[in-house]
């Protein structure tokens, strides 16, 4: 009897020492009508430009639980309710809902309702949605009916986990600024009062402003963010990555402790580098991690690919090129045999930059492994230490006294080139020794040291057209244009070409036409090196137009249609002049265009255009117009755009290089016809 009493209240005090933080939150459902106060009209107007505007959102995510062994369960729940309003019908992504998660999720509520201009309101939730389960995840999806221009769309939905099934997310990046409009967004994260957090910067010396309120009953904190009026970030040629403009909140959890479990973020860049540790190959050939050795498929691959091979740099592209080609990237997160990575010509992209340096060493080449940073996540805040700050992997080749950056998962591109969020970034660059630190757990671990990558990429970007244009008598023009792409403009199209199905791979050709006017009869096409990311890339066009010529009996109007612009291919045309965003040329850029135009001997070109020569800060355009034979013109033009950064209020001078309107363009030519001649 006594044991029992002693061992009640040592069960008594078990609990009694357990700290729990309760759930405080819950989804409420609106019970206001959503155009309340809203004049419809005016929002039309006022947001003309955009495809929606976003009138509220409003996110939360909470943790519960016990700290210490029993007691309430570790409980993860995500709320996100949000309110905006349709201006353009068309765009599906406006129009349609999708909610995705985990099957081991509880979705607690799930709610839409629609109201339409006219104040007609319709109400869904889970059963009118299709479901459909995929990988382990489910998908609602519905598609609104009826939707036009002023409706206003809610969703709201409301998901808990048990945290262990599966394992919630340590990090959150909550975006605050959007493609449309926002007035109004609102972020909480509340959390156990015992866990540890850490926020990363968006800036240098800023943080984007958070508060935090304590409920010490319920061993509670809660982190909230919020904004008003957000305007949009517009997505415009020549910008910087889209979170280097626009405000968003990202923090992590750096300790926890959970119903008797912990958790613990990596305290060093170090300790992240470990994590990719394995990839990295030795020096001298073999691996330093976990993998089976493969050194002779490795050998022979290289001593076959480098044969004829004159110079360190072609081998090392050579072997860039075959990885790419050769091996198809998979999502493995597995640690596999390599030998096997080999033989299945598969394995995720750390794998792929790993045997890609393993080759290289076999070349000779000295080669160390990289995990980058990206643009594409804002700043690079050196204090925030997270895998998804640094994980981008990459290939770092000593050669001829400089550093080549190689990215061989990355299929189609050259080899010399270096993405744009990339460049100037920060790196962990993996060194050629082992630790000196003798425990097992850390007898892979090599030192480390932070680089960053290039300011500027060492492949040439250019573009250099032909035009041959033969105008009939009755103004039907045939034209025959070719047009040759090395650096990234290559590897754009060839992305865009790849494993298209026919009627998809004729639709992009035709894109490609110069002509974006008049009515087009494409002949024939040919792509040359389409499948070689080292050389250049060759689109050959034959097509006709039979409108853009005007024939009278005294004159004949020739429309250009854009044969003059300073750029011809459609996707990098610029012709606003309304610019929002900041200028970001993130490579040096050369574009030359050879046309030939050939008319009837009896009609006379009216006025031959006159030479243009003009450089500014953003870089230089040419022109040379020439007349032979009377009956044929002759035109070179020229176009580079230097590298650079400048203020969005420098774009005018910037259109005076790129712009179709800048002295380039010429909009129409006027023959006088002699037909007597």
């Amino acid at each position: 009897m006594k044991n029992s009493r002693i061992y009640l209240c040592l069960i008594f005090l078990v609990f009694l020492g357990c700290t729990t933080s309760k759930r405080i939150i819950y989804m409420k459902k609106p019970t206001d009508v959503a155009n309340t106060g809203l004049d419809i009209d005016d929002f039309i107007e006022k947001y003309e430009d955009y495809d929606g505007v976003y009138l509220s959102i409003n996110e939360t995510i909470e943790h519960s639980g016990t700290k210490q062994g029993a007691g309430e369960p570790w409980k993860y729940v995500r709320i996100r309710q949000i309110k905006y309003m349709v201006l353009n019908p068309d765009n599906e992504r406006l129009t349609t809902l999708k909610l995705s998660a985990s099957e081991a999720a509880d979705f607690e509520s799930i709610y839409s309702r629609v109201t339409y201009p006219d104040g007609t309101i319709k109400e869904y939730d889970s059963s009118n949605y299709i479901m459909e389960e995929n990988s382990g995840s489910r998908i609602y999806k519905f598609i609104y009916p009826n939707i036009v221009k002023g409706t206003i769309i809610e969703e709201g939905n409301s998901v808990s986990y048990n945290a262990w099934a599966p394992r919630p997310p340590l990090e959150h990046d909550i975006p605050l600024q959007f493609n449309i409009p926002c007035l109004s967004v609102k972020f909480k994260y509340a959390y156990p009062d015992w866990w540890h957090i850490n926020y990363k910067k968006i800036a240098k010396y800023r943080n984007y402003p958070f508060g935090i309120e304590k409920d010490e009953k319920n061993h509670k904190r809660i982190i909230t963010v919020s904004a008003q009026n957000v305007g949009a970030i517009k997505n415009e040629l020549y910008t910087p990555a889209f979170k280097e403009l626009a405000n968003y909140f990202q923090f992590m959890i750096t300790s926890l402790q959970m119903n008797g479990t912990s958790y613990y973020a990596p305290s060093s860049w170090s300790k992240v580098a470990s994590t990719f540790e394995k990839y990295a190959m030795k020096k001298g050939g073999g691996v330093a991690g976990f993998f089976s050795d493969p050194t002779k498929e490795a050998k022979t691959m290289t001593e076959n690919l480098i044969v004829g091979c004159k110079n360190n740099i072609e081998r090392a592209y050579k072997i860039v090129e075959a990885v790419q080609k050769s091996f198809e990237i998979i999502d493995d997160l597995e640690v596999n045999d390599l030998k096997k990575v080999f033989e299945n010509k598969k394995g995720n992209i750390y794998k792929i930059t790993g045997i890609t340096q393993l080759l290289l060493d076999y070349a000779g080449i000295n080669s160390k492994f990289c995990l980058v940073h990206s643009a594409k996540d804002g700043y690079f805040d050196e204090t925030y230490i997270q895998y998804s700050q640094m994980n981008i992997p990459a290939v770092m080749a000593e050669i001829d006294g400089e550093h080549h950056f190689f990215f061989p998962y990355i299929k189609y591109l050259s080899p010399g080139h270096i993405p744009e969020h990339l460049l100037s970034e920060t790196a962990i660059m993996f060194a050629d020794k082992k630790s000196k630190r003798s425990t097992a757990a850390n007898r892979f671990i090599r030192p480390t040291k932070m680089i960053k990558l290039p300011d500027e990429t060492q492949s040439n970007n250019k573009v250099v057209e032909h035009y041959d244009l033969t105008i009939a008598e009755d103004g039907l023009i045939k034209v025959k244009e070719k047009k040759i792409l090395t650096g990234y403009m290559s590897y754009y199209i060839r992305k865009e070409l790849d494993d298209l199905k026919k009627d998809e791979y004729d639709k992009v050709i035709r894109s490609f036409l110069t002509y974006d006017e008049g009515n087009v009869e494409l002949i024939s096409h040919k792509v040359s090196n389409l499948d070689s990311s080292t050389k250049e890339l060759i689109l050959e066009l034959e097509y006709t137009i039979d409108n853009l010529v005007t024939v009278t009996p005294e004159e004949v109007i020739f429309q250009t249609g854009g044969l003059f612009s300073p750029i011809s291919l459609k996707k990098y045309k610029v012709s606003s002049k309304d610019r929002e965003n900041p200028i970001r040329v993130y490579y040096d850029e050369s574009y030359e265009k050879q046309i030939s135009i050939k008319f009837p001997f009896y009609w006379s070109l009216s006025e031959t255009p006159e030479q243009v020569e003009l450089k500014n800060d953003f870089g230089a355009i040419t022109a040379n117009f020439e007349l032979s034979d009377t009956s044929k013109l002759k035109v070179s033009q020229s176009r580079f755009l230097k590298r650079c950064s400048e203020p969005k209020e420098r774009f005018s001078e910037m259109l005076e290089i790129i712009g179709n309107s800048s002295k380039l363009s010429v909009p129409t030519l006027f023959f006088t016809v002699n037909p007597s001649n």
